[in-house]
């Protein structure tokens, strides 16, 4: 099992291929078994990586992730450890979080961007439906929530009726590696404490937002605002596809993240500088005590959109 020891903590990874580097950030909850396949699709063009996060399904540790940017941080540690300079860096859910810290504060370490199924949190996100937060609340008390429920929020309708076998199949990869419920806690308050809205203008690297139109857990009005304040972004919004829109629809993904890379990154990088000094393992803690601070104003405005009919839809701003 190869495992890197990156700021005291030993995270489980997987690199295969060659080529320009390709890291893929796994969400919530199943580690890096759901990116693996992705990872094998693309190895024969680049150098893919995945991991598992801190706290998380191979990767366990004492000292749990105190926010985004601490497993952002985990992140830049990993690619140095493996001696990457830069990245193509895709993030998926709570793993799309942890790339947009990782493009703002380690931004020599990312070549391109691309954000699936993700929010950049803040009182202008919109949170997910009140069935969502109860199947991620779920996690903390070592429970699986039930089958037909997991489904209908994870898949569009239409991959549920006529692709009953692929929701199988990425139902058992959700499945391989359940997080211990002290690492989903950790987890579930980084991603309710993650806010990067009012600093994206900072992101300078091209950036490619996917989205599911029938994502139920992180509706899909949060690519629209990501897509409004990131200066140099392109957006995908697929249809007949939801939260899990990377299992449901691999072919509409391969073919829209094919078609950018082709086009924002068409010649071969030259080399690669030295990597970066990797970051120390305080380095994602900084910014916790002006998130904890936010905490209550978020938590509340939140609390407020949910009572308010109808809840309006973020900014459009989609490119």
């Amino acid at each position: 099992m190869p495992t890197a020891h990156v700021r005291g903590a030993r995270l489980w990874y997987a690199a295969q291929g060659s080529g320009p580097a390709l890291l893929w950030i796994p969400g919530f909850g199943a580690g890096a078994a759901v990116t693996e396949p992705a990872v094998a699709r693309w190895s024969d063009r680049f150098t893919a990586v995945t991991y598992d996060h801190r706290g998380a399904a191979r990767s366990p540790t004492r000292r749990l992730p105190a926010s985004t940017a601490d497993l952002a941080a985990d992140a830049a540690g990993l690619l140095s450890h493996l001696g990457i300079a830069r990245a193509h860096v895709i993030g998926a859910s709570m793993g799309g979080m942890v790339a947009q810290e990782l493009a703002l504060r380690f931004p020599e370490r990312v070549r391109g961007l691309v954000l699936l199924s993700t929010t950049p949190g803040g009182p202008h996100a919109e949170p997910p439906t009140a069935q969502a937060r109860r199947a991620l609340l779920a996690r903390l008390r070592g429970t699986r929530p039930d089958p037909a429920r997991l489904e209908a929020l994870l898949f569009a309708e239409r991959t549920r009726r006529e692709h009953p076998e692929r929701v199988a199949e990425a139902l058992a990869l959700l499945r391989a590696h359940p997080p211990p419920p002290a690492g989903a806690a950790a987890h579930l308050a980084a991603m309710a404490l993650h806010d990067t809205e009012r600093r994206l203008a900072r992101v300078r690297t091209p950036t490619l937002v996917v989205h599911g139109r029938e994502d139920r857990i992180v509706p899909v009005s949060n690519a629209r605002l990501l897509a409004a304040r990131l200066p140099d972004v392109e957006t995908a919004l697929l249809d007949d596809a939801g939260h899990a829109a990377a299992l449901e629809r691999p072919e509409a993904l391969a073919r829209r993240l094919g078609d950018w890379l082709d086009r924002r990154f068409p010649a071969p990088p030259g080399p690669e500088p030295d990597p970066p000094p990797a970051p120390g393992a305080l380095a994602g803690l900084a910014p916790l005590p002006g998130a904890l601070a936010r905490a209550p104003l978020t938590l509340w405005a939140q609390q407020r959109r949910r009572r308010a009919r109808p809840r309006a839809e973020g900014p459009s701003g989609h490119r």
